[in-house]
């Protein structure tokens, strides 16, 4: 069988190489699977069909997540409904509820230890359908009624809680997927941080740990920034001015 350099797909398509890695994660997030060598995919006529439709589609103003993944299952025969795909990260379903994205994930691990699932992207981050939301949005509904979900409000021992998140330390993929941030705007907040005398811990390769404390942090620095509209070093120096207060106080 002849295969089509990948070169050929992408002047084919007429996009850059991050795109179609956009294209191709979406249809393989919807089951979609491509034929592989030693050294990576290979395509075929019916793949670059396949990715022209996710590419018309993108052009048709949809979400490139949401297309990848409807393409595929429609090349599976399967029927889809929109409102059951995944197509919005943390951070995107964060600014439609109106909450900071560690709200919505520590909500979607109460969910997750109930038995619902959700479509991941990739091995870490989730994507979250127009279903998703309506759950979560009745989750903050009852929670405004007094009824607690958050992970945080299940444990009352004050101690304990603060005991349960010590040995959770993340790398930075893994951090910015909790945060429902792309890694480089984390690492641009790690940046900053250091540069106003925030000391992030730091591993024997010498790269930054990130725990909970930084996760409190890095959440309250990207909702000043992604819901009050603060440039990042004034989120940051708010943040860490709260922070000394408290140690002060």
């Amino acid at each position: 069988m002849m295969f089509i350099p990948r070169t050929q797909v992408r002047n084919v398509l007429g996009v850059k190489e991050y795109m179609l890695n956009e294209y191709i994660r979406g249809l393989e997030a919807g089951g979609y699977s491509f034929a592989h060598s030693g050294r990576g995919r290979l395509y075929r006529d019916e793949d670059v069909l396949v990715l022209s439709c996710v590419h018309r589609a993108v052009q048709q103003g949809e979400q490139v997540m949401w297309a990848g993944r409807k393409v595929a299952l429609e090349t599976k025969g399967v029927s889809v409904s929109e409102a059951h795909i995944g197509k919005y990260k943390a951070g995107e379903v964060a600014k439609q509820l109106g909450v900071p994205a560690y709200t919505v994930n520590n909500l979607v691990r109460v969910l997750e230890k109930s038995g619902r699932t959700f479509q991941k992207i990739g091995k870490y981050m989730r994507a979250y359908s127009d279903e998703d939301i309506k759950v979560l949005q009745d989750m903050l509904q009852k929670e405004k009624s007094g009824i607690r979900f958050r992970e945080f409000s299940m444990c009352t021992d004050k101690k304990a809680e603060r005991n349960k998140y010590v040995d959770v330390v993340y790398r930075l993929r893994e951090f910015a997927n909790q945060l429902g941030e792309e890694r480089e705007s984390v690492r641009g907040v790690a940046l900053s941080l250091e540069r106003e005398g925030y000391k992030l811990t730091k591993g024997e390769n010498g790269l930054c740990k990130y725990g909970h404390v930084e996760y409190q942090i890095f959440s309250a620095v990207f909702d000043l920034v992604n819901r009050h509209g603060y440039k990042r070093v004034d989120a940051v120096r708010e943040v860490l001015g709260k922070v000394s207060k408290r140690k002060t106080a």
